[in-house]
């Protein structure tokens, strides 16, 4: 991530930095000119300003971009801009929340996410190697007994998140729903490392991704549903499907037709004891969808779920602490009734206006412990019913 940032850092705001690199490549003085880092995003340059831009998204520029790291002539003049100025140091200054296990406030997101469309491979393969981390080191007893392992949790889950939240603000890149066919689905799907988690604020980040990855990857989830298994991995499935829906009004009647046809099997396929909770599922997404015009119902179920998103952030302890998977009134899922004001919120909202004292910050780590400790009391390490 750090060298990622560090060219477009160096260029920002830097007249004379820009002028020398327009300079190298032959561009006519005060022209505007464009720059390809890699296949998928680049730079556009004019009058000082610096802009990122991705291909298939309408800020592609309009000048034909130079793919500079296709040539090797180009790269000692990259490093000598690189090696004149702090853009190191800033690009480890606006990462270090994340190595600490922090959540970065909104003026850090709003440079990080700036240049989105050129770290978002980066970020993403980050992301990853976070959850393969933590997917090996999790063990339900220490996150039942082991504080600092809470929080080692927290820490690898937060920092992902907010990598995964710039790559979703990028475009989104086109290349995510190639991506999500090079390999069968087993456990994996874009929204399940959040959904996972518990709290509500990571089933947000979740329908993000799912929102991300678009509807290229509807059948994926169909399929994932199809097979039912595990309450979380149901509530994965129409937590996914639900955001594309969402997302995609054209195309909702049919993902919502796809999702009825499935009701009654995975229904009847759960185990006897979770069949009430994988019934309540369907119904949470029966009113988030409208498909039983029950929409009145939705707004009095978040009312008495105390429910708000704040205008400015709901990175706020309660939406940590708060279960996704929790049941309401034995009839509707509270991670799938909020799903709609999740998605309407902007990233940046995800995350505190300013910047917040270390105790805040293990508020937050302690409330997501605090959930993760009583959904096993519950007796169920996956939901709580």
């Amino acid at each position: 991530m750090c060298e990622a940032l560090a060219l477009p850092l160096a260029l920002d705001g830097d007249l004379s930095r820009q002028m020398l690199l327009g300079s190298v490549l032959g561009v006519p003085k005060g022209a505007p000119f464009a720059i390809a880092l890699g296949e998928t995003a680049g730079l556009h340059i004019d009058g000082g300003k610096v802009e990122a831009w991705s291909w298939g998204q309408s800020e592609a520029p309009n000048v034909r971009p130079i793919n500079v790291l296709s040539r090797p002539d180009l790269l000692p003049h990259l490093r000598s801009l690189i090696a004149g100025s702090d853009c190191v140091a800033e690009a480890n200054r606006l990462l270090k929340p994340l190595v600490r296990g922090d959540l970065i406030d909104q003026s850090t997101w709003l440079r990080l996410e700036r240049f989105a469309p050129i770290t978002a491979p980066t970020a993403y393969r980050s992301a990853a190697r976070l959850w393969d981390a933590s997917d090996a080191a999790r063990n339900p007893t220490h996150v039942a007994n082991d504080a600092i392992y809470r929080r080692a949790t927290f820490a690898a889950a937060a920092a992902s998140a907010t990598l995964s939240l710039l790559v979703a603000s990028s475009g989104p890149p086109i290349w995510l729903a190639d991506m999500a066919h090079t390999f069968e689905w087993e456990v994996w799907t874009p929204s399940h490392p959040y959904v996972r988690e518990r709290s509500v604020w990571f089933a947000g980040v979740g329908a993000h991704m799912a929102r991300a990855f678009g509807t290229g990857v509807v059948d994926r989830y169909l399929s994932v549903l199809s097979q039912g298994g595990a309450p979380l991995k149901v509530l994965d499935a129409l937590l996914g499907l639900t955001a594309i829906s969402i997302d995609e009004p054209l195309e909702a009647a049919s993902i919502a037709s796809s999702i009825a046809k499935l009701e009654g099997r995975v229904i009847d396929a759960a185990d006897p004891k979770e069949r009430k909770y994988t019934a309540a599922l369907f119904r949470s997404v029966e009113l988030v969808l409208g498909r039983d015009h029950c929409n009145a119902d939705l707004d009095s179920i978040q009312t008495n779920l105390n429910w708000s998103i704040s205008k400015h952030e709901i990175a706020q302890s309660g939406t940590f602490e708060r279960d996704a998977g929790l049941v309401y009134a034995g009839s509707v899922v509270q991670g799938v009734c909020v799903i709609r004001d999740l998605l309407n919120a902007d990233p940046i909202q995800f995350f505190p206006q300013h910047k917040k004292p270390a105790a805040w910050q293990s508020g937050v780590r302690r409330s997501f412990g605090l959930s993760q400790q009583q959904s096993l009391r519950a007796g169920e390490p996956i939901l709580r019913h």
